[in-house]
Order: C-alpha cells, then structure tokens, then sequence
C-alpha cells in the first residue's frame, strides 16, 4: 500500500472517529449538492455531487454528520489515433464515470442546524459505471465553506478536495484533486 494511501486512510479514520464521537443534542436533515472542476492523471474534469443525509450537532453548535449519494465525474472526449496504424480513424474515448458515495465530517454549524458553515470531511465511494466497467474504490479528504458562498460570485472556490481512486482490478492508484462550491 502507497504511503499516500495510509496517510489518507489515517485522516479518513480519524475525522471519522471525531463525527462519532460527536453529542447530539439536535438531529436535523441535510440536503447537499457541489459542482466542482478537478484534475488527475487523466487531465481536467467536471464534477457533481448530490447527497442526503443528516446533522448530528451539539447545543454549542458544533457536531457531525452523515451523508449518502452519488458523484459523476464528467471528462468530455478526447481524440486518439490508433497506434497500429496511420491510415486508422480517429476514435472518441469518453472517460465518464458514477460513483455511490457517503460523506462523513465534522462541522460548525451556529444556530442553523441545516449545513455546516465550515466542515471537514472523509468521502468514500465506490465506482458503478466507467470506462472500463472495472470496480475502483475511492478515499479522500474535503473542506467545505458555504458560509464564504458569496466568493462564488466572483469565482473563488469554497470547496476543496482531494484522494484517490484505489484500484480494483485496474493496476494503478489514481489521484485527484477537486475545487467548486458546495450547497
């Protein structure tokens, strides 16, 4: 296993174990969709996310919480010519892929138990369609600010996230790294 991959899986158990360990004194739920544009091995790329889920948050206003959805990456087409010969077509190569994915974070929420102001957060997924129709599991870490939503108007990122696409049955560990905004 890659050093990467221990790193992420160590902050990925330990924000994990901070949303458990978080009191409720309020349970609320929680509607959650980003659009976000990342970049991996694989170049440049569009991303949606939509969850729900729930808060679980403390009468201070800070706790945790709990999200299930499904993510798509969206990496358009590309033209690659045939290496086994010149006189071949060009053919189109999509690299879409759908994810069912859970977030789990901690959080600050003030008063309104709806969002987070501010949140870190584990995602977890798990790839049901792609290119190559082989499994890829995925681990990484976020920071989200949709308090600072106002920035989006002028095209400042309050969400940020990276991990990895951790192969199934494809040789190779795939990074990626993620910015947009969260609703």
């Amino acid at each position: 296993m890659s050093r990467e991959i221990q790193i992420a899986l160590v902050l990925a158990l330990a924000t994990i174990s901070m949303a458990r360990s978080a009191r409720a004194d309020s349970v609320s739920p929680q509607l959650s969709y980003s659009l976000a544009l990342g970049t991996s091995d694989h170049g440049l790329f569009a991303h949606m996310w939509a969850g729900a889920g729930a808060n679980l948050v403390d009468a201070k206003g800070d706790g945790g919480f709990v999200l299930a959805g499904v993510e798509a990456d969206f990496r358009g087409s590309e033209d690659q010519q045939a290496t086994t010969s010149s006189d071949s077509p060009a053919t189109e190569v999509r690299d879409n892929e759908l994810w069912i994915a859970a977030r789990f974070g901690i959080g600050s929420y003030g008063d309104v138990h709806l969002a987070p102001k501010i949140a870190t957060y584990v995602i977890t997924g798990w790839r049901v369609a792609g290119p190559s129709g082989q499994p890829r599991a995925r681990l990484g870490l976020g920071v989200s600010a949709p308090v600072a939503l106002r920035l989006a108007e002028f095209g400042i990122p309050t969400m940020i996230e990276f991990g990895f696409d951790v192969p199934g049955l494809d040789p190779y560990v795939r990074g990626f790294l993620r910015a947009g905004w969260n609703f």
